[in-house]
């Protein structure tokens, strides 16, 4: 999970800001360490008395900067564990963000297509259910129920702006950017290249873009263009010359 660049810059404020009060600490220290070394620089011939004023004055002097040191420490310690909570709470605060994202997207872009194949599965149970006992009247029933299936089929497909399309009746010439050709011999060479029947149709969709933003600040208003989803399946008359 990435932060931002704002948030970034924060963290990266509060590190230096702790490692400058690190460096006074560490500075702190080696003055300190400087006092001891100048006071044993001094002169060889203090009295004893003297001597034991000097070393007690020494240890409370190192026992002063250990705990000046030992709060120091305490502090940054407490500071470093506030900012690496705050980067966990930030880091788990947009994970749940980005989950909640794709749980909202996929269900909006999923639900309509379920929807439509539960409702498709709810007709063709009651065509089952429905079917007439008799052969002859269960045929007739299915032709009819089979037909309207199909054409429920094509609403759905039409809700999310996919149209069917189909050659002209009377139509032989192929085109091979909407269509798909099957073969089927023929040993006429007049009828080769040329459709004879539709297999399946094709399906067109149609989808919103907006233009980029003109050069003044104004947005083009939202269009539309189409693209070919599947092309008509047709067969296509094949010229096979006879052996003779």
């Amino acid at each position: 999970m990435l932060l931002t660049q704002e948030e970034l810059a924060a963290l990266r404020i509060e590190l230096d800001e702790m490692t400058k009060r690190r460096g006074a600490i560490l500075v702190a220290v080696r003055e300190e360490e400087q006092k001891l070394a100048d006071l044993h620089k001094g002169d060889n011939t203090i009295p004893v008395q003297g001597m034991e004023d000097l070393k007690k004055e020494i240890r409370e002097g190192m026992n002063l900067v250990l705990e000046k040191l030992s709060a120091k420490i305490d502090q940054e310690n407490r500071d470093l564990v506030h900012v690496l909570d705050k980067v966990e709470d930030k880091l788990m605060r947009k994970e749940a963000d980005l989950q909640g994202f794709q749980e909202d997207s996929r269900l909006k872009a999923t639900a309509p297509f379920l929807k439509q194949f539960i409702h498709l599965g709810d007709m063709m149970r009651k065509v089952v259910d429905e079917n007439p006992a008799g052969a002859e009247a269960s045929a007739a029933y299915l032709l009819k129920q089979f037909k309207q299936l199909t054409d429920s089929i094509d609403f759905i497909l039409r809700d999310f702006s996919v149209d069917v399309f189909r050659r002209n009746e009377g139509d032989m010439r192929f085109d091979p950017h909407t269509q798909q050709a099957f073969d089927y011999p023929t040993d006429n060479p007049a009828l080769d290249k040329k459709v004879r029947r539709t297999i399946n149709p094709g399906y067109v969709w149609t989808l919103p873009y907006v233009l980029k933003a003109k050069a003044n600040g104004e947005e083009h208003p939202l269009k539309e263009y189409r693209m070919i989803f599947r092309r008509e399946q047709v067969e296509c008359f094949k010229y096979i010359k006879k052996e003779i």
